[in-house]
């Protein structure tokens, strides 16, 4: 069963991303300690990547789950190709997307059965902080080892990945100077 997210339809992200040398993880968790609201929450979460390739252009779906909870629900995305109209002046990545929550035990079958097959998986570790509607990931990623067995893991990079998102309405490209404008804070 699939539930949608309750989110406001037409929605769209906006987004900068970057990498932090894992030497420099620490003081970067510190800024945003300083920057961000007080909140903050580590995460451990397994992400699969599906694309049908029965269309002429490729659709992906994401598929994540917490690995901090047992028996988490699945969160599938959809982010479409970013739109070059949107991107031609704005200092952030904007992209459509579509979210919503499954209960289903079965993933990887049902979309199977819709035609979809998986790409890759990888597992996130780190650490999501807030500031107003931004939402900062900082995030060690790792290579899956063993395919479905997010255990089996081995780090990619000397680096942690860095990712500024806001999603609101379409055609609210104001949000972008405030996120360029967080980012510019944390920078060395």
């Amino acid at each position: 069963m699939v539930k949608e997210l309750p989110r406001i339809i037409n929605t769209s992200e906006y987004l900068l991303q970057g990498s932090v040398l894992d030497s420099a993880y620490p003081l970067l968790i510190e800024r945003l300690k300083g920057l961000a609201d007080a909140e903050y929450k580590n995460f451990s979460e397994h992400e699969l990547v599906f694309a049908n390739k029965r269309t002429t252009s490729l659709v992906y779906w994401h598929v994540r789950r917490s690995l901090d909870v047992g028996n988490s629900l699945y969160h599938l995305r959809y982010l479409s190709d970013p739109n070059k109209d949107d991107n031609r002046n704005c200092p952030t990545l904007v992209r459509k997307t579509i979210d919503c929550l499954a209960t289903s035990n079965d993933m990887m079958g049902f979309l199977g059965e819709i035609g979809f097959r998986m790409q890759y998986e990888f597992v996130s570790k780190g650490v999501v902080f807030k500031k107003g509607p931004m939402k900062i990931t900082v995030a060690k990623i790792h290579r899956v080892t063993e395919p479905g067995n997010p255990v089996k893991l081995e780090k990619v990079t000397e680096s942690h990945l860095v990712e500024i998102s806001v999603l609101i309405p379409s055609g609210q490209d104001l949000i972008s100077s405030s996120v360029k404008e967080f980012a510019d804070q944390l920078k060395p």
